[in-house]
């Protein structure tokens, strides 16, 4: 594989081409299934990404780098860096798509719960993008609830049925060959139970909150759409840079923001409306918006255990990190129990 990056790295001017080894990231802790490669050059040290074999579509990137190109300026964005034929895509003899960008210094936010100043300056950051963004907005539902009320209601029609049945054949000896890391399966299988007990209970509460959001009429524009705290780096308390770019489409920003206060901060955190309030200080949220940030919170409260159930055993994913699957169903279940805390009505006992 190092041989075919140095073969794209040529395709470049001299000053971005290595000046020593090439070292490989793998996916670096990201679920795209794109890898990654650093080296140091003249120009600095930079990213060579290979985006995942099977992924998105040559336009699709096209478009991620026509939005990456209006953020120019802001310097937590990495900005594709072009060839000698100026493109910033470069496809290679079997038709996967490369990219090279600067790397950015700084490193997430392990911290649990999170420094103040750190959320602050990451939802800063975060309006910035948007506010450049904005001028592509557009009116209509939002397709990302209308995503999840679908998938709330296959759970509730058939999902749950289905994925009973694979977890029993992924712990009979016939199937079990077919998943990597046997080991951890009987791990995964225990856990994806539980996310399905607590989730029967809840799902339909759930959708009656996020039904109605997904049927009005929201401002639409270019967003992340995958905002996590650890796709922020930062250097002291400052924003230097936010990675992974890879799902980049139109949503309502609300999107972004309850990816991101669901994933840091539990919903009767104090530090919600200072993250808020930074957010509003570099760009303006409509009422409309910010009523949005609920019901994509409250899917992903009970999506993101099941997602990761889904991809494992009815999508048969494999996965670089062994213990990616594991981690992914604590996650999600922590933050279903404790978005039940918030509202213990939902536990709804099923006759």
């Amino acid at each position: 594989m190092i041989k075919r990056v140095e073969s794209i790295v040529a395709r470049y001017p001299v000053s971005y081409r290595p000046r020593g080894a090439i070292a490989r990231l793998g996916s670096a802790g990201g679920l795209s299934g794109a890898e990654l490669f650093v080296f140091d050059s003249a120009a600095g040290s930079l990213v060579v990404r290979a985006m995942p074999a099977n992924g998105p579509s040559f336009d699709y990137y096209q478009y991620v780098h026509e939005c990456l190109g209006e953020l120019r300026g802001l310097r937590f964005i990495a900005q594709p860096i072009p060839a000698i034929d100026g493109r910033t895509l470069q496809v290679d003899d079997d038709g996967r798509i490369w990219v090279i960008e600067p790397r950015l210094e700084g490193s997430p936010e392990r911290a649990n719960p999170p420094a103040e100043a750190r959320v602050r300056s990451a939802f800063a950051a975060i309006a910035l993008v948007h506010q450049r963004w904005r001028r592509r907005s557009t009116r209509a539902p939002s397709p990302g609830l209308e995503t999840r009320i679908r998938t709330l209601e296959y759970w509730g029609s058939r999902g749950f049925a289905e994925l009973d049945q694979s977890l029993l054949d992924a712990i009979t000896s016939e199937e079990i060959s077919a998943f990597p890391h046997r080991s951890g399966v009987r791990q995964e299988v225990d856990l994806a139970r539980v996310w399905m007990r607590i989730a029967r209970q809840t799902i339909d509460a759930a959708a009656d909150r996020v039904r109605p959001a997904s049927l009005g009429v929201a401002r639409l524009q270019p967003c992340m759409r995958d905002l996590r705290p650890e796709h922020f780096l930062f250097t002291g308390d400052l924003t230097t840079g936010l990675v992974d770019y890879g799902a980049i489409g139109v949503d309502s920003v609300a999107a972004d923001l309850a990816r991101l206060l669901g994933e840091w901060l539990a919903p009767d955190d104090p530090l919600r409306l200072d993250a808020l309030d930074a957010y509003r200080s570099g760009v303006h949220l409509e009422d409309a918006d910010y009523a949005l940030i609920e019901p994509f919170e409250i899917a992903g409260d009970l999506l993101q255990a099941g997602d990761w159930a889904k991809m494992r055993f009815l999508e048969r994913r494999t996965f670089a990190d062994a213990d990616s699957v594991k981690q992914g169903l604590e996650r999600g279940i922590a933050r279903l129990l404790r978005r039940i805390k918030t509202n213990p009505e939902w536990n709804r006992v099923k006759a």
